[in-house]
């Protein structure tokens, strides 16, 4: 998968509430703009919302440690958003493809 798309789409899913319930009710337009094979749109499609939010509220609880919190960001100040502290965690995000 690529990297940066998949911190691209994950972090904009974590702090935009709207984005993230387009990404789980109608993935197809949460994932249009974005280069993505078709393996990779899928992989995404198959995160299921339980283990979504797990990593998510991890994440959050992360970059507010850091100083900051993720709902503060404007999501069209920031399209295009990457989460700056965890999402390097392998192992968290591991969590939302291996369920």
């Amino acid at each position: 998968m690529s990297e940066e798309q998949v911190r691209t789409i994950i972090g904009r899913a974590v702090i935009d509430a709207d984005y993230r319930e387009i990404f789980f009710n109608d993935p197809d337009t949460a994932l249009a703009g974005y280069e993505l094979t078709a393996e990779e749109a899928q992989s995404l499609k198959d995160i299921k919302r339980e283990a979504f939010d797990e990593v998510a509220a991890e994440l959050e609880e992360r970059i507010s440690r850091a100083g900051f919190s993720p709902m503060s960001l404007d999501p069209q100040v920031y399209p295009k958003v990457e989460l700056p502290v965890g999402i390097t965690d392998t192992r968290l995000l591991g969590r939302l493809f291996n369920r």
